[in-house]
């Protein structure tokens, strides 16, 4: 609850739904990382999301995206 409230007291909006819809988390690989090492080892996260750097223009649908 707390990064969601802090996120909402970001001033920031996407200037149409189809730039919204750009910037959504289903637009990014999910990398599998919950391999477990030994039998009943716990792991706080089977998947997870890693971006690069803004300024390298990684975002889906950017003319610079690989």
């Amino acid at each position: 609850m707390f990064l969601g409230g802090e996120a909402r007291k970001n001033g920031r909006r996407p200037g149409s739904q189809a730039e919204e819809d750009d910037l959504l988390i289903y637009n990014y690989p999910i990398h599998f990382t919950g391999r477990h090492r030994y039998p009943g080892e716990e792991t706080d996260f089977e998947q997870s999301y890693f971006f690069e750097s803004a300024a390298q223009g990684t975002r889906p649908g950017s003319a610079r995206a690989a």
